[in-house]
């Protein structure tokens, strides 16, 4: 009887080999167990890791010879074992489940609340919060102190109604450099600096990904019988899926752009290190590539909002902070929607473009022509404006093969806000095509991808405009049966 791949485990061997001047009485052989599906490569890589994260001064070579499937030698210190039981234990059940106190706090952080706070001492706020939900808050002092920052010198001023506590916080504490984590069931205020740890999560490859037979290279298919056939193996089709994942999600913030996070094959799932937020945000992406992806009440009305069309006359005020604030509370009035400042006004000059006036403009375009394009970003409950808020949306276009996608990229760099595309220049903007799914890949600010929508709605759906036709039909899979134009 055939078994099924999924559940049938090896065993993989780290036998310690230690030179008399390192040995110790603690090394030991011991076993692992992890799932059959994976390489020699993809093993040898997780020891790699685990001998860098355990003990970074006495790193294995990765190339070490396997002798058997799984199985090889490398000197490792004891802590070592340590990294490589969670490995083998993320592989084996998966990413942990919520405890009860967890499952808790998250319920608090998504509850709706009315505030309005005038210098208010955060640790007041705190010890408030603390005794309304039942939950304990508390300060990593020593971060503050290693920021020159003291707790009493921190006060809020905040007037919102009906958005999540999560996103209070988020305001609340941004102008200070702050933010927040959980740890169990216990909420923390540090500073940014602080909150930088890292966690191994474990992520399934989507089908998409794994099973795709042979693909042509995205380019113009010259003949009906193209030579430049290209074998879809597993390897390349994770590599396809990997790269759009780490350009997309908080690109910043891997290893290969100077961040701290990581992506690692395991078999037919990856392994990533990142923060508990930017985990977050891949599991929206992947949401998103597999199609099972709804926008939740609260942000789906904001979204709305921004596509209504509106009047409005901005006038420029005696500073650049009631400026910055009058023009605000007028798109909050007219949008009723809960704006902020991503910035203290009073210290952080947030653009600004007035006097200003529209008629019958879509307010997402308005925001961008007054605060900037790339200076908006949507929570799931409200809008924040200001420098550093670029707002990493996807955007994922089913494309009509009869779209040559190669025109069609070129033309969305050159005639949409060029300067805003890293091909160009820019900072995060970016499209891909995805020949397995036969998707476009954008991703760029709010502004842009209301434009970028637009553009695509009216050059790939119904009649194809000339200049985007496919001279010939683009071979998706070898799997296909036409093959001529």
């Amino acid at each position: 009887m055939k078994m099924n791949r999924f559940s049938v485990f090896s065993s993989f061997f780290v036998l310690l080999f230690l030179s008399a001047s390192n040995l110790s009485a603690e090394t030991e052989v011991r076993t692992y167990s992890l799932p059959a599906d994976l390489t020699q490569n993809e093993a040898r890589v997780l020891l790699y890791l685990a001998a860098e994260e355990g003990d970074p001064t006495r790193v294995p070579d990765p190339e070490t010879p396997a002798e058997l499937r799984l199985e090889m030698k490398a000197a490792v210190p004891q802590n070592v074992h340590e990294v490589m039981e969670r490995f083998e234990k993320l592989l084996a059940e998966g990413n942990p489940k919520p405890t009860p106190e967890e499952t808790k706090l998250r319920t608090v952080l998504d509850t709706p609340i009315d505030a309005e706070y005038a210098q208010k001492p955060l640790a007041e706020l705190l010890r408030e919060w603390e005794e309304r939900f039942a939950v304990p808050f508390s300060v990593d002092l020593k971060s503050l102190e290693e920021e020159g920052m003291e707790l009493a010198e921190i006060t809020v001023t905040l007037k919102t109604r009906g958005i999540s506590l999560r996103s209070v916080l988020d305001i609340a504490l941004a102008p200070y450099g702050l933010t927040w984590e959980t740890d169990g069931g216990e909420l923390r205020i540090l500073t940014q600096i602080a909150a930088l740890k890292y966690e191994w999560r474990v992520y399934p490859f989507p089908k998409s990904v794994l099973v795709c037979g042979l693909i042509v290279p995205r380019g113009k298919v010259e003949d009906p019988w193209p030579r430049e056939i290209l074998e879809w193996t597993p390897d390349l089709a994770k590599d396809a899926f990997i790269g759009p994942l780490t350009r997309f999600v908080a690109a910043d913030s891997w290893v290969e752009n100077g961040g701290g996070g990581r992506c690692i094959w395991a078999g037919e799932r990856f392994l990533v290190q990142q923060t508990p937020k930017v985990h977050a945000k891949i599991e929206r992406f992947m949401a998103q590539w597999n199609g099972n992806f709804r926008e939740s009440d609260s942000r789906q009305r904001i979204l709305t909002a921004l596509e209504t069309p509106i009047s409005l006359e901005l006038k420029e005020g005696d500073d650049l902070e009631s400026t910055t604030l009058g023009a605000i509370a007028a798109f909050e009035e007219k949008l009723g929607i809960p704006i902020f400042p991503a910035e203290d006004v009073s210290t952080v000059g947030i653009h600004v473009d007035l006097p200003w006036s529209c008629r019958e403009m879509p307010a997402i375009e308005a925001l961008g022509t007054v605060f900037g394009a790339d200076q908006i970003e949507i929570r799931e409950d409200c809008a924040t404006l200001g420098v550093g808020t670029m707002c990493e949306e996807p955007l994922f276009w089913p494309l009509d093969h009869r779209v040559d996608e190669e025109k069609l990229i070129t033309a969305l760099e050159e005639e949409i806000h060029p300067d805003f595309w890293i091909n160009n220049g820019g900072y995060v903007g970016s499209v891909g095509f995805d020949a397995a799914t036969g998707r476009l890949l954008i991703q760029n600010s709010l502004p842009i991808l209301y434009e970028v929508r637009k553009f695509l709605q009216e050059n790939t759906l119904g009649d194809i405009p000339e200049r985007f036709r496919r001279e010939t039909l683009r071979l998706r899979s070898i799997h296909e049966q036409e093959y001529r134009p």
